[in-house]
């Protein structure tokens, strides 16, 4: 525990970024959101865009996997991915909330449940 308590303590740079662009992602979902509320599909493209060019940037750094001279690079497109899985989950809980009930049509008869 202790060592892992050290770890944390000599990366702080990191666990900073990484909340603070967890946020950004989360406000950039829910605006765009806000933005288009009645279409379902633009929400899902923040987090898609992210995890897309995350991947990239994974893949073209994993013959460079061991070098020490590459490893800020390959931890920026570990967190490209986590912000992109992160934006898609939250875009599918804000679908998931505010979801729009469909009205039933007038010619159909309404049955109450005693």
């Amino acid at each position: 525990m202790d060592q892992i308590r050290e770890l944390i303590e000599s990366h702080n740079e990191y666990v900073t970024m990484i909340l603070f662009s967890v946020l950004a992602m989360m406000v950039v979902v829910f605006a765009v959101h806000y933005f288009t509320e009645k279409i379902r599909f633009p929400k899902y493209l923040p987090g898609l865009i992210v995890l897309i060019s995350g991947i990239l940037m994974f893949i073209r750094y994993l013959p460079k996997l061991t070098d020490k001279a590459f490893i800020d690079d390959i931890v920026m497109a570990c967190l490209l991915i986590g912000l992109g899985i992160i934006g898609l989950c939250f875009a599918l809980i804000l679908g998931v909330i505010f979801k729009v009930k469909k009205n039933p049509k007038k010619d159909q008869i309404i049955y109450d449940e005693y």
